[in-house]
Protein backbone atom coordinates (compact mmCIF):
# COMPACT_ATOMS: atom_id res chain seq x y z
CA UNK A 1 0.00 0.00 0.00
CA UNK A 2 1.40 3.06 -1.05
CA UNK A 3 1.34 6.25 1.05
CA UNK A 4 -0.53 9.33 0.75
CA UNK A 5 0.76 12.35 -0.47
CA UNK A 6 1.79 15.04 2.10
CA UNK A 7 -1.13 17.48 1.73
CA UNK A 8 0.70 21.09 0.50
CA UNK A 9 1.49 23.96 2.33
CA UNK A 10 -0.87 26.79 2.36
CA UNK A 11 2.18 28.39 -0.23
CA UNK A 12 2.22 25.77 -2.69
CA UNK A 13 -1.52 25.59 -2.60
CA UNK A 14 -1.88 29.02 -3.63
CA UNK A 15 0.86 28.50 -6.19
CA UNK A 16 -0.69 25.16 -7.84
CA UNK A 17 -4.56 27.33 -8.11
CA UNK A 18 -2.67 30.09 -9.24
CA UNK A 19 -1.07 28.21 -12.22
CA UNK A 20 -4.21 26.88 -12.86
CA UNK A 21 -6.52 29.52 -12.66
CA UNK A 22 -3.53 31.03 -15.51
CA UNK A 23 -3.98 28.03 -17.87
CA UNK A 24 -7.81 28.40 -17.74
CA UNK A 25 -7.20 32.30 -18.43
CA UNK A 26 -4.77 31.62 -21.21
CA UNK A 27 -7.07 28.92 -22.97
CA UNK A 28 -9.90 31.36 -22.64
CA UNK A 29 -7.69 34.23 -24.37
CA UNK A 30 -6.78 31.39 -27.12
CA UNK A 31 -10.29 30.88 -27.65
CA UNK A 32 -11.26 34.23 -28.27
CA UNK A 33 -8.90 34.62 -30.89
CA UNK A 34 -9.74 31.52 -32.78
CA UNK A 35 -13.41 32.38 -32.66
CA UNK A 36 -12.53 36.35 -34.09
CA UNK A 37 -10.40 34.63 -36.49
CA UNK A 38 -12.68 31.58 -37.76
CA UNK A 39 -10.12 29.14 -36.73
CA UNK A 40 -12.63 26.32 -35.54
CA UNK A 41 -10.29 23.48 -35.92
CA UNK A 42 -7.94 25.07 -33.22
CA UNK A 43 -11.12 25.93 -31.17
CA UNK A 44 -12.19 22.30 -31.41
CA UNK A 45 -8.62 20.89 -30.21
CA UNK A 46 -8.94 23.36 -27.51
CA UNK A 47 -12.15 21.84 -26.03
CA UNK A 48 -10.72 18.26 -26.61
CA UNK A 49 -7.51 19.63 -24.92
CA UNK A 50 -9.67 19.81 -22.28
CA UNK A 51 -10.67 16.16 -21.36
CA UNK A 52 -6.76 15.99 -20.95
CA UNK A 53 -6.23 17.83 -18.17
CA UNK A 54 -5.94 16.59 -15.13
CA UNK A 55 -7.83 18.64 -12.73
CA UNK A 56 -11.17 17.73 -13.62
CA UNK A 57 -12.89 21.00 -11.97
CA UNK A 58 -10.85 23.52 -13.67
CA UNK A 59 -11.47 21.68 -17.18
CA UNK A 60 -15.30 22.10 -16.10
CA UNK A 61 -14.20 25.79 -15.25
CA UNK A 62 -12.79 26.50 -18.75
CA UNK A 63 -15.48 24.31 -20.75
CA UNK A 64 -18.01 26.83 -19.66
CA UNK A 65 -16.21 29.93 -19.98
CA UNK A 66 -15.71 28.94 -23.66
CA UNK A 67 -19.36 27.97 -23.78
CA UNK A 68 -20.16 32.16 -21.81
CA UNK A 69 -17.47 32.92 -24.54
CA UNK A 70 -19.36 31.23 -27.23
CA UNK A 71 -22.78 32.41 -26.29
CA UNK A 72 -21.61 36.82 -26.09
CA UNK A 73 -19.72 36.41 -29.16
CA UNK A 74 -20.61 39.07 -31.43
CA UNK A 75 -18.71 39.19 -34.92
CA UNK A 76 -18.90 42.16 -37.48
CA UNK A 77 -20.76 39.38 -40.00
CA UNK A 78 -23.41 37.80 -38.59
CA UNK A 79 -22.35 35.06 -40.70
CA UNK A 80 -19.44 33.56 -38.71
CA UNK A 81 -21.40 33.47 -35.63
CA UNK A 82 -23.27 30.20 -36.85
CA UNK A 83 -19.78 28.31 -36.57
CA UNK A 84 -18.53 29.27 -33.76
CA UNK A 85 -21.94 28.45 -31.68
CA UNK A 86 -22.18 25.10 -33.48
CA UNK A 87 -18.75 23.63 -32.35
CA UNK A 88 -19.01 24.82 -28.99
CA UNK A 89 -22.88 23.49 -28.99
CA UNK A 90 -21.24 20.60 -30.06
CA UNK A 91 -18.46 19.86 -27.24
CA UNK A 92 -21.31 21.27 -24.37
CA UNK A 93 -23.27 17.88 -25.56
CA UNK A 94 -20.13 15.59 -25.43
CA UNK A 95 -19.44 16.55 -22.22
CA UNK A 96 -22.82 15.72 -20.89
CA UNK A 97 -22.68 12.43 -22.48
CA UNK A 98 -20.16 12.33 -19.76
CA UNK A 99 -21.68 13.71 -17.58
CA UNK A 100 -26.03 14.16 -17.82
CA UNK A 101 -26.26 15.81 -14.55
CA UNK A 102 -24.11 18.96 -14.34
CA UNK A 103 -26.52 21.34 -14.03
CA UNK A 104 -24.39 24.32 -15.37
CA UNK A 105 -23.35 22.53 -18.38
CA UNK A 106 -27.52 21.65 -18.81
CA UNK A 107 -28.21 25.31 -18.36
CA UNK A 108 -25.45 26.52 -20.84
CA UNK A 109 -26.90 23.69 -23.49
CA UNK A 110 -29.99 25.24 -22.79
CA UNK A 111 -29.04 28.85 -23.83
CA UNK A 112 -27.54 27.49 -26.83
CA UNK A 113 -30.80 25.62 -27.80
CA UNK A 114 -32.80 28.65 -26.93
CA UNK A 115 -30.30 31.34 -29.14
CA UNK A 116 -30.49 28.60 -31.87
CA UNK A 117 -34.02 28.59 -31.93
CA UNK A 118 -34.36 32.43 -31.93
CA UNK A 119 -31.91 32.28 -35.33
CA UNK A 120 -34.50 29.71 -36.48
CA UNK A 121 -37.42 31.98 -35.91
CA UNK A 122 -35.61 34.92 -37.55
CA UNK A 123 -34.72 33.17 -40.34
CA UNK A 124 -37.85 31.39 -40.92
CA UNK A 125 -39.63 34.92 -42.12
CA UNK A 126 -36.80 36.11 -44.20
CA UNK A 127 -36.80 32.60 -46.39
CA UNK A 128 -40.30 33.19 -47.10
CA UNK A 129 -39.78 36.04 -48.61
Amino acid sequence: MQPSPAPLSPTDAATAAAVWRGRVDDLVARAAVAMREQRLTDLRDMFSELDGWADEQRAYQARCRLAELALGFRPPQESLWPPVFAVTARRLLDALEREPREPVLLNLAMSFASASMRVCWAIIPAAAE
